[in-house]
Formats: structure tokens, C-alpha cells, sequence
């Protein structure tokens, strides 16, 4: 047979036209019908990471400069050439800085970060990372980033120049992430913080070249990596170059702009994106678990017959994320499915309920973590659902119960009769836990009645130690008249004189509040009433305390309405107190317990030794002598060194409440050193406010302030002066204990003052006993407010660490040994110290009542989110940053100078 090629050719091409038209088809319709229904991100709650950001470079600052202190010197006028005119802002012994704030409704939410402090020639680079104390999933959705720009002048005060902001998160909630070019605002009007409504509208009007500028640089910069050292990958082209160079061509030459890097987040090597989210129930157990987004739009159609290729997403598709405002509340289904095996338990059906479930590996770890959390960490849905699903196998554990407690429905009431019986089964529960169910967030009578059960079991030296707490906690009660708390205060004072005392004088400061002040001043009467039926004698001994106060109220109050010298109000102090003056009564009386220190008894003021200090409020300064039949007692018991005058500073005018709640905590921290073998050789003085503007100080003997030391010499030749400090029979040689004392009470002041964030440090305020001990006072600032500018974390300075052998010393090492160690001790306790904050908070604490955050401040500054040896790196970071602080150099400076001009 004979065969025509050209024939074959040709149907050949037919039929490969033929099949190349149906896949086409084929390909079409599989496009129309597939694509992939996954979306790769991250929820803002999970990610426990401390928000960070780096600022590059400034552009256009000197013309900037040359615009805004023309007119700010236009009086004198400036010549920029010039070194010798003092505000020449271009002169090399001027300084600039960049202040970055997180601010949200008005207020700031963590601590300011300041960059490093730059001349003039060098500001335009910058590259400075700035890492904010609060981590991504704390950040609310409002929160805006402030970047001001500050000038120091050479003994003046910092001027602010500019400020620049941008949103953390877009309408999108999706968090900034890469880079942008921020403009400055060009006129400050005030040096308030700024509401977040008024942040967002600072922008001048080329702000939308700016935004167009920062797109074209992340689309080339989106594979770099963040952070690291690496170049990028793609480099800016030249007609992106040469785009840019035509838009900022175009801006004001007076505009300045800030270069600003957000962080990047990748997951397998893949960038994602992060959005806001309140709440989530999903948990990154993984760096290599996937998150997927499903879209619910009516357009989905996925292709059955071909399940492979569902991976390809439709071209027009779009993606975005809607807020749900329910998604942080509790789920009706699970609060139903709980109620329903709580139904079943109580009526003990058959088989229904397994008591003795447990749970397997996974759950346990899950668990673990839950009863771990910190007393402000909200549950979840599923949380909830898993402590009261195993709730027979935590009934052993004692730090359960408060969480376990979380997932009862207390409006319930056949739910809370159940959980009453239930909770009576439970182990033992620590002090800090009851005192958690005494707080506001618990408010069932069953569960303060449990608490109050097991609170009745401790020591009365341990009770002592949270008295003004338990006080402040009757205000939450739902009937404090007749609550369980106010019952069980009485009676513990019934049969304690101490716990008598401290109840009496806690009960009249609450009388003074806004609020409860009636309740309380109800409270204080059924007391007396019942002491007087009860305890005659302690009844007794309170109000001789009160006519004793009220005396002294009246003397200090008639010695500031006179018009005369401080040394001639003494000599007239001296006359009251004389036998023949007004109140010759108090120089000798019966035997009368002291209010401040119960375990001491006097029997008159020495009028020879008292003093008028140098204050507004003109304290006065009184030695109160000891009866000496409780010495010999004291003796014999060998408890205290034999005393013949107990000093006191007694106030009127002036509120105590803060310091007084201050040195209950440092008291507290002391002896949770001191339990782990840790003593640091604090000295925790007494403070007692009797109303809100009049109280009595503890005076520790023999002290002087740093700042009067260190102008006369130094510390070591001031401690040489006590011969007890010296080695018998050498050469003025210090002993190695006096140097440990100071050593451990220095570390334990840093550690202290920096959980507590007490500011206002300067040389003044710390005090140094003759033996070596060091001890702070004065706390009217804590939680990290500071009226000085640039506080460093803790008042550290060269002076104070030369004792030690400055940094290369021995005992330098050591101390930063101590403050490590005791840093990881105290965060040990941290739910202790959230409790005890958050039952003063409703007490008039200044500091506490105009701080809404005042509880993160503390969970922030314990390093809750840090391991131990993460912690231990971290203190010692804070040492460095302490001992280089410009701050407290220049605090110093302005005192000493203050000081010398008042001398």
C-alpha cells in the first residue's frame, strides 16, 4: 500500500490543533472553578514578642533648624556660624535626641524609649533600634507611635523641636510592618501628650508623596529579612530611584522626614501579615504550623472532581478582615455545655459523669500553663471549658482553684450552691490565692467566705503583713456592714492588741474616702463599741493614742501659722513641751503604746531633743522616751537591742497613705528574701497614716545623706569615721563586713525601687547609717512617674559603686550578684504583688488611683515573660543603662547647684 506523507503531515497538525483548543477550554474552566481558600497570618494576641522598631535617618533636619529658631530667637537673633552663642542649635557641645512614645486614648501606655544623644554633624544617620517594654499582644488598637525630636542646651532646660506619629495598626487592623518615611509637624502648641483623634491629622500636605514613596521601597525591600545583616535581596532600580528623587524634589525644603523600619514577621520562610485581635482561640504551639484563613464568599466553588489542584486562587479574588465585637465574649454554646455537666454532677446520675477523668499529656500541659498565668490573664472559651470538664483532678492542686473559680457562673444559684460544696473537697490553699478571691474580680459571698476560712488559720505575725489590704478589701464586699471580712478583722483584734492598733487607725483613714467613707466611719464606731464591751483595757490605750495625736496636731498646726525663723519656732516647740508650758503634759505620762510601733511603750517627749526640719510642711522631729520596765521585758526576751528613745517624724498637712503602702511592700519583699536565706541588709522603717494629712515616721539613727557625704569627700573615708567600721590595730582599715553591708543593702534598694518603679531618686533621698546600711525614702513617685527628666531604672551612680571597688571590684561583682538573685526571688511572687496592688487600688493611693495600668506596670517590670536566666542578662543591662545615665547626672547637678545657691 502506498502512503502519502504530505497527507499524514497534515492531519497530524489538525488533530494537535484539536487537543491544544481542549486544553485550553479545559484549563479555563478549571480557573473559573478552583482556587485556594487558605490565607497565611498571624493574630496580634499570640504573639508575646515586645514590639520593636528601628529608626534610620532623618532628612532635611538643617534646614528645619534654620527655619524654626529664627523666630524662636528672634530677640537675639543667631549667627549659625558661630560657636559662642549658647543657643546656637548647630554648635557641636548641643545634643539631640529622639523621645519615642506609645500613646493611646490620650495616654501612654508603657515607658518612654529615648535613642542616643547625637551633635549636630551626625544626626542625619541614625540606625537605632528602639524596643518598647510591652509586648504586641498588649498593645490596643489604638495605640499610635510618637516620635519627637528634643534639643539640650548646656545647662538648659530640653526644647521640643518637632514631632511625627503613624498608627499601629491601619483600618485594616493589620499591624505596620517594613518601612516608611513619617513627615515632622512644623509648630508644637503644647507639651502635652496629644489625643490619638488629634495624632492622626499632624500630617502636612505632601503626606500622600510620602505614602507613595514608602510603598515603592517596601515592594523592593519585602524579601530583606528584619534586623539583620544581610543586604537585601532586590536593590531600589533606577527608575524607583529616580521616581523618588522627583517626588521629594517637589516637597517644601523645610520639611523634615523621618526613616522608620517596623518589624517583619515570617513563618516557612514566607512573609505574613499580623492583625489585631483582642482575644483568639488559636495558639502558636509551633514555628511551623500553619494558619489559614477561609473566606465565606458567595462566590467559592471548588472543583470535586479534581482535588489536587484546589491550590490556585482566583486572579479577582480579594482578602479582608472584618472585627468581630462578640469575639472576646463568652460562648453561649460552651457556658450551656458547662452548666449541663455541672447539672448532671449534682444530681449524681449514674455513669453521666466520670469523676475520676484525668486528663492525657497534652491537656495537662495546657492546663499547666493556665494555672501558671498571672491573676490578670483573662480565659478563654475553651479554657473554661477545660478546667471545669477536669475539674475532680485539680482538686489536689492548690493553685487551681482561683482559675477553677473563673469558670463558675455565680449568677446561678443552684451552680453556686453547687460549687460551695465542691470547693469544700479542695487542698489547701496559699495565702496569696486567698487574698486574689478577696479581690474585686471575685465577688460571691461563697468564695470570700472560703477565703476568709482558710485566712483564719495563719499566724497573726503573718496577718499583720497584709492588714491595710484586707482594710482596703471590706470596700468590696457586697455588704460591708455585715460582711464575713469585717467580722473576722474584729475578732482577730479582739484578741490581739496589735492587730487591734493597726485595725483602728487603717479603719479612720478609710473614713475620709469620697465614696465608702460613711460605711467605714460605721465600721470604726461598731468597733469601739464592741472593744469597749470586749476589751475595755485596749479601748483604753486607742483613745488615750487619739487624744495623744490630737495634741500634736494642734502644736504643729500653731508653729507654721507663726511668722517667724525655724530656729525661733524650736526654741518655741521647746516651751510647749517645758513643765510650765501648754502642753507640759506630753513631756511625761502614763505608760502609753505607741500607734506607730505597738511593741514599744512611752512615757513622755524629751523636750531638749526636738527639732523643727527644713520642709513646707515644717515636720516635727521628736524623741519619745521608752518605758523601762518593757526594756527589761525586751531583755529577757532578747529581741532588741536595749533603746532609751524611740525618734519619730511626726507630720501634719501631709498625705502618707503612698509611702506608708510603699514600706509594706519593701517590709514584704524583705522578709521573702530573707525566707530564701537572702538577707541584704535592708531597713524597712516604720510609716503609719493616721488621716490623709497627718502621720508618723520612723527616724533611723544615725544617718546622712549621700549628697552631703559624697560634696565632703567620699563614702568609704565617711564610713572610716566610725571606729567600729575599723580592724583593731591597723592602718584605717575598713572591715569587709561593714563593705558587704553596704554592698547587699545597695542591690537590694536597686532591685526594689525598679519593680516598684519609685522615681524622684537623687542623692538627697538616699540615706547611709554610720555601720554601712543604705536605705531610700520619700516615695511620693512610683510606678515609674518621675518628675526629673531622663530617669535612669534605678539610682546608680559611680559615687555610690567606688565603696564596692568600682566596676572592676570584687564587691561590684557580688553586687550584681545579689541583685540578679533577688530579682529571680521576687518574680517568684509576682501574683502576690498583682494582688496586693490590685486590692489597693479603690484606696486613694495617688500614684494608684490616677494610673489605669498600674497593674501591666508591675507585671512589665517583675519580667513575667522572661526565663531566669533571661531575667538575670536583663538586670545587668539595666545596671549598665543605671551607671550611664545622663539623666541622673544632670539631677544631680541641678541640686547641687539649687544647694548651693540656698547655702
Amino acid at each position: 500500500m502506498i502512503k502519502f506523507p504530505f497527507f499524514t503531515k497534515k492531519k497530524k497538525k489538525e488533530e494537535q490543533k484539536n487537543n491544544t483548543k481542549q486544553q485550553k477550554k479545559h484549563h479555563k474552566t478549571q480557573k473559573k472553578t478552583k482556587f485556594i481558600i487558605e490565607k497565611r497570618f498571624l493574630l496580634s494576641c499570640d504573639l508575646n514578642l515586645l514590639f520593636t522598631l528601628i529608626i534610620k535617618r532623618i532628612d532635611g533636619f538643617e534646614n528645619f533648624l534654620r527655619k524654626i529658631f529664627i523666630p524662636y530667637n528672634s530677640k537675639f537673633p543667631i549667627n549659625f556660624r558661630s560657636t559662642k552663642n549658647s543657643l546656637n542649635p548647630i554648635q557641636e557641645s548641643t545634643n539631640y535626641y529622639i523621645s519615642v512614645k506609645m500613646i493611646s486614648k490620650g495616654k501612654e501606655i508603657c515607658d518612654e524609649q529615648k535613642t542616643r544623644f547625637q551633635i549636630y554633624s551626625e544626626i542625619g544617620e541614625w540606625n537605632e533600634l528602639i524596643q518598647f517594654p510591652i509586648s504586641i499582644q498588649n498593645c490596643p488598637l489604638d495605640s499610635i507611635i510618637v516620635f519627637s525630636i528634643y534639643h539640650i542646651f548646656p545647662k538648659r532646660p530640653k526644647i521640643l523641636l518637632t514631632q511625627a506619629n503613624i498608627p499601629m495598626f491601619d483600618y485594616n487592623l493589620k499591624l505596620k510592618s517594613g518601612n516608611y518615611i513619617l513627615p515632622f509637624q512644623h509648630q508644637i502648641n503644647s507639651h502635652k501628650y496629644l489625643d490619638t483623634e488629634s495624632l492622626i491629622e499632624t500630617n502636612p500636605k505632601n503626606s500622600n508623596s510620602l505614602i507613595y514613596i514608602s510603598n515603592l521601597k517596601n515592594q523592593h525591600f519585602a524579601n530583606s529579612q528584619f534586623f539583620s545583616d544581610e543586604k537585601p535581596i532586590f536593590e531600589l532600580n533606577k527608575l524607583t530611584k529616580n521616581k523618588i528623587k522627583e517626588i521629594k524634589s517637589k516637597l517644601e525644603d523645610s520639611n523634615v522626614f523621618l526613616n522608620v523600619e517596623f518589624q517583619n514577621f515570617y513563618l516557612n520562610n514566607e512573609k505574613i501579615e499580623v492583625y489585631y485581635s483582642p482575644t483568639s482561640d488559636i495558639k502558636m504551639k509551633e514555628k511551623e504550623q500553619n494558619y489559614h484563613f477561609e473566606p465565606t464568599t458567595n462566590t467559592e466553588k471548588i472543583n470535586e472532581n479534581n482535588n489536587e489542584d484546589n491550590n490556585e486562587l482566583i486572579e479577582d479574588s480579594s482578602f479582608f478582615c472584618v472585627y468581630d465585637p462578640e469575639n472576646s465574649k463568652e460562648n453561649p454554646v460552651e457556658l450551656k455545655n458547662r452548666k449541663i455537666i455541672g447539672i448532671l454532677d449534682r444530681n449524681f446520675i449514674k455513669g453521666s459523669v466520670n469523676v475520676t477523668l484525668k486528663p492525657n499529656i497534652k491537656q495537662s500541659q495546657q492546663i499547666a500553663e493556665i494555672i501558671s498565668a498571672s491573676p490578670l490573664y483573662i480565659l478563654t472559651d475553651k479554657d473554661k471549658n477545660l478546667l471545669f470538664t477536669f475539674r475532680h483532678s485539680l482538686i489536689q492542686n492548690k493553685k487551681a482553684l482561683t482559675k477553677f473559680l473563673k469558670c463558675v457562673d455565680f449568677t446561678d444559684p443552684e451552680e453556686e450552691e453547687y460549687i460551695s460544696k465542691f470547693i469544700e473537697n479542695w487542698k489547701e490553699v496559699d495565702v496569696e490565692d486567698c487574698i486574689e478571691l478577696l479581690t474585686s474580680r471575685f465577688k460571691s459571698e461563697i468564695v470570700r467566705k472560703f477565703s476568709i476560712k482558710h485566712l483564719s488559720k495563719i499566724k497573726n505575725s503573718e496577718l499583720l503583713n497584709y492588714m491595710l489590704q484586707l482594710v482596703s478589701a471590706i470596700r468590696h464586699e457586697k455588704n460591708p456592714l455585715e460582711s464575713d471580712l469585717k467580722r473576722f478583722l474584729i475578732n482577730k483584734a479582739i484578741n490581739n492588741s496589735k492587730i487591734a492598733n493597726y485595725l483602728y487607725w487603717y479603719l479612720n483613714v478609710e473614713t475620709e474616702d469620697s465614696v465608702f467613707g460613711r460605711t467605714f466611719k460605721k465600721i470604726l464606731d461598731q468597733f469601739e463599741q464592741e472593744m469597749h464591751e470586749n476589751r475595755p483595757d485596749i479601748y483604753s490605750i486607742l483613745m488615750k493614742q487619739k487624744t495623744f495625736i490630737r495634741d500634736l496636731v494642734e502644736i504643729n498646726n500653731s508653729l507654721k501659722s507663726m511668722n517667724i525663723k525655724r530656729e525661733q519656732k524650736i526654741i518655741r516647740l521647746k516651751e510647749f513641751l517645758s513643765q510650765k508650758g501648754k502642753y507640759s503634759d506630753l513631756s511625761s505620762f502614763e505608760e502609753l503604746v505607741l500607734p506607730l510601733d505597738p511593741s514599744y511603750k512611752i512615757i513622755g517627749i524629751d523636750n531638749k531633743k526636738v527639732k523643727i526640719f527644713r520642709s513646707s510642711m515644717q515636720p516635727l522631729g521628736l524623741e519619745l522616751k521608752i518605758s523601762t520596765e518593757k526594756e527589761k521585758e525586751k531583755e529577757k526576751e532578747k529581741d532588741l537591742i536595749q533603746k532609751i528613745y524611740y525618734g519619730i517624724l511626726f507630720k501634719s498637712g501631709d498625705d502618707l497613705r503612698q509611702d506608708q503602702f510603699v514600706m509594706q511592700i519593701i517590709n514584704l519583699m524583705d522578709k521573702l528574701l530573707k525566707k530564701q536565706n537572702l538577707d541584704l541588709e535592708l531597713t524597712p522603717y516604720k510609716i503609719l497614716a493616721i488621716s490623709s494629712s497627718v502621720g508618723m515616721i520612723e527616724k533611723v539613727p544615725n544617718v546622712c545623706p549621700l549628697s552631703e557625704i559624697i560634696k565632703n569627700g567620699k563614702i568609704i573615708d565617711w564610713l572610716k569615721k566610725n571606729e567600729k567600721n575599723l580592724i583593731p590595730n591597723s592602718k584605717n582599715r575598713i572591715k569587709e563586713e561593714v563593705i558587704e553591708k553596704y554592698t547587699k543593702s545597695c542591690a537590694g534598694y536597686c532591685v526594689i525601687t525598679y519593680i516598684l518603679g519609685i522615681g524622684d531618686r537623687h542623692l538627697d533621698n538616699i540615706l547611709l547609717t554610720s555601720d554601712g546600711h543604705l536605705l531610700h525614702i520619700d516615695f511620693g513617685f512610683i510606678l515609674g512617674r518621675d518628675p526629673m527628666p531622663f530617669p535612669p531604672p534605678f539610682k546608680l551612680t559611680s559615687e555610690m559603686i567606688e565603696p564596692m571597688g568600682g566596676k572592676k571590684g570584687e564587691h561590684f561583682n557580688n553586687f550584681k550578684n545579689y541583685c540578679t538573685t533577688a530579682y529571680n526571688i521576687l518574680r517568684k511572687s509576682t501574683n502576690l504583688f498583682l494582688n496586693l496592688f490590685s486590692m489597693m487600688i479603690g484606696a486613694n493611693i495617688p500614684d494608684l488611683s490616677r494610673n489605669d495600668d498600674c497593674l501591666l506596670k508591675i507585671q512589665e517590670r517583675m519580667g513575667s515573660n522572661l526565663s531566669e536566666q533571661e531575667s538575670k542578662y536583663f538586670f545587668l543591662k539595666l545596671i549598665e543603662k543605671s551607671l550611664s545615665s545622663f539623666g541622673s547626672k544632670l539631677t544631680d547637678t541641678k541640686r547641687e547647684y539649687f544647694s548651693f545657691l540656698r547655702d
